[in-house]
């Protein structure tokens, strides 16, 4: 690839269309991630989409996506996000948390915990120094539709 501008990071979200513009807003945004600095991979409810058994398929495309990512920029990528969001429809479908966000977010805690454990042994099979982080958009406290982009891995 020529281009000048080389991605850092790969973005692994939901495909909830309710937080997207306030996601791409904190991404572009230097202090986190910068614009056109990521690739962004979706699989529905994120971490549990790649768990969940309903539709095994998801898994292997993300980690085929993974590859490809790699292969198309190499040494630029650096960092891997799993970004959860509350109020998230898989989770509500696959394991029944609507109306309980403290049991939601803390499965999203640990889900995300697992799947950024198998990218971390994926990443030392493969001799490929990525960072993963966790993170979780949540809407703002003032309730005004916008959603916020936190870190999932300190309580």
């Amino acid at each position: 690839m020529t281009d000048k501008i080389r991605p850092t990071h790969v973005i692994v979200t939901c495909m909830d269309y309710r937080h997207m513009d306030d996601l791409v807003c904190e991404l572009r945004d230097e202090t986190r991630v910068g614009v056109d600095k990521y690739d962004h991979l979706i699989v529905p409810g994120t971490s549990l989409g790649l768990l969940q058994g309903r539709y095994p398929h998801w898994a292997p495309a993300f980690w085929s996506q993974l590859e490809v990512a790699h292969a198309l920029h190499g040494d630029s990528l650096r960092h891997v996000w799993l970004i959860e969001h509350l109020d998230c429809g898989a989770y509500h479908t696959f394991l029944g948390t609507k109306g309980h966000r403290q049991r939601e977010e803390l499965l999203h805690r640990a889900m995300a915990s697992t799947i950024k454990d198998a990218i971390v042994r994926w990443c030392s099979e493969k001799g490929i120094g990525w960072t993963v982080g966790c993170k979780i958009m949540k809407p703002k406290p003032e309730d005004d539709g916008h959603w916020t982009l936190c870190d999932l891995e300190t309580p």
